[in-house]
């Protein structure tokens, strides 16, 4: 739902490396993940192990990856990929599109991190990571969470935006020197709600933003009309 093309560009700027830890919290069809998994790899390829194809009438260089070695290659399929989704659907086709790109052993989780806390325990049990060296996300906006469902991690203010808990969702769940690319209306930019303006305090507070990529209006057309930027910040 994310034009791939938007999403090349925001793990671009993100930059991964192996041994760093991807997150996507609203997954969707995780594309992001493929994304991030695709520049890994072109990253970790040798001038043999890239080809050129074309993709969206334009020419995109994709790796195989041929630089990584055996125990790379395990941690990149194993201990590099984490999301969720609350969409069951959307969490199947998540799967398949892994498995189908070689990365069978990443677990979207059917879970609302808004509405559903996790304790250390099952974090623990479940193999993830306590903070995130990467993380992108395109998450739903111009939503409502009912306000007696909201987790206290994410309350900021009495909001029931989910744009604005989404957000700051991400912003704890970044290790330290961690970075994020996330979509968001440009509302969370300029709203002059007390929530809006208790979420730039801490946003400015706690990470440094290093960019603000203005997208065109119309860019998410049929799924929402709304004047959209990439918020890029570091903890």
């Amino acid at each position: 739902r994310t034009p791939r093309h938007i999403i090349r560009v925001i793990v671009a700027m993100l930059d991964p490396k192996i041994g760093e830890t991807c997150y996507d919290p609203a997954a969707g069809t995780a594309g992001f993940i493929a994304a991030l998994f695709d520049y890994i790899k072109l990253a970790n390829s040798t001038e043999a192990g890239i080809e050129t194809v074309e993709l969206d009438g334009k020419p995109i260089r994709r790796g195989n990856g041929n630089a990584l070695s055996a125990a790379k290659w395990r941690v990149l399929r194993e201990q590099t990929f984490f999301g969720n989704d609350v969409d069951p659907k959307m969490v199947r086709l998540a799967t398949m599109n892994l498995t189908l790109r070689g990365l069978p052993a990443v677990r979207i989780l059917h879970r609302n991190v808004l509405t559903k806390a996790m304790d250390a325990e099952t974090r623990h049990a479940l193999g993830l990571p306590e903070g995130y060296h990467v993380v992108a996300a395109n998450p739903p906006f111009a939503g409502r969470v009912d306000k007696d469902r909201i987790i206290d991690d994410v309350k900021v203010g009495n909001s029931t935006a989910t744009e604005l808990l989404f957000l700051k969702y991400m912003m704890d769940n970044l290790r330290p020197g961690g970075r994020c690319g996330v979509i968001v209306p440009e509302g969370v930019l300029f709203g002059s709600t007390g929530a809006h303006k208790e979420l730039r305090r801490q946003l400015i507070e706690n990470n440094r933003v290093e960019a603000v990529l203005s997208l065109p209006g119309g860019v998410f057309q049929p799924y929402s009309g709304v004047k959209t930027s990439v918020l890029f910040f570091r903890k």
